[in-house]
């Protein structure tokens, strides 16, 4: 799979932005690593949220972005037990 390198789509008019809605799994790492998804590797630091979709796909975020993405009435403990 071809690896792409320092994309700028602010300038492609035909860029869009879209927002995902999706149940996933989410633990967080006690430690660097690497995971590998369907577009390749995906490198975390400890404390990054390791998240794995419906469809079994897996990727990783800051454990600051994962927090601002919960949805209004889950709690970030609700989601750390239910991925245990």
């Amino acid at each position: 799979m071809p690896e792409l390198h320092e994309v700028d789509l602010r300038t492609d008019l035909g860029a869009q932005e879209f927002i995902k809605h999706e149940t996933v799994s989410v633990s967080f790492a006690t430690a660097a690593g690497v995971l590998t998804a369907r577009v390749g590797q995906n490198h975390y630091v400890a404390g990054d949220a390791l998240l794995t979709g419906a469809d079994g796909d897996c990727w990783c975020g800051s454990r600051e972005c994962h927090q601002r993405a919960l949805s209004p009435g889950v709690s970030a403990a609700r989601l750390i037990q239910k991925s245990r």
